[in-house]
């Protein structure tokens, strides 16, 4: 099986922080919109279809692994499919040299996130304004970039607002600590 079998090997979403877990660098943790939280690792495995050894360096997320599965197995997706991941073999095996996603976005309860190029804008858990970021500048999420980036700032919310009109509304968030209880 191993042989013929398309594996993907996920980490799940950040390290907690009640224990010994560590996001390095990456500001935020588990269940965040940080990058501590949503920028994990993950590897790929297809003997004899896959290079081996290769790192891959742009942004993809978890829901491209429906859109390969289903390119693996010879589905071609329908726009009534509305998928959000894209299929990821033209561009592991280098058929594809773009990028994937021009934008990817997350909505988890009241959080928010947008990455687009090098930049992210991000509403977290850990304040209630919206934060503007160069990735490539400042992995760390340390220096807010809102004021002196308006017209980004602005690129990115509108693209987000836009995105998150097609969606259904929420119908749950992160859990709720009730005080005194966990």
């Amino acid at each position: 099986m191993e042989e013929n079998t398309l594996i993907f090997y996920i980490s799940d979403n950040g390290g907690p922080p009640r224990n010994a877990s560590t996001n390095g660098a990456l500001r935020g943790h588990k269940a965040q919109t940080l990058e501590g939280g949503i920028r994990v690792p993950w590897m790929a495995q297809w003997k004899g279809h896959l290079p081996a050894g290769v790192i891959y360096d742009k942004p993809v997320i978890q829901l491209d692994i429906h859109a390969t599965a289903l390119g693996v197995a010879g589905v071609t997706p329908t726009p009534a499919m509305k998928l959000d991941g894209v299929d990821l073999l033209p561009y592991f095996t280098g058929a594809n040299i773009g990028t994937p996603h021009e934008a990817l976005y997350w909505r988890f309860g009241a959080q928010t996130a947008i990455r687009k190029g090098d930049w992210k804008l991000v509403k977290h858990n850990q304040g209630n304004a919206l934060e503007l970021y160069n990735l490539a500048a400042d992995i760390g999420e340390s220096k807010d970039l809102a004021k002196a980036e308006p017209g980004k700032f602005a690129e990115l919310k509108a693209d987000w607002d836009k995105w998150n009109a097609e969606l259904a509304k929420p119908r749950w968030g992160p859990p709720r600590q009730v005080q005194g209880k966990q």
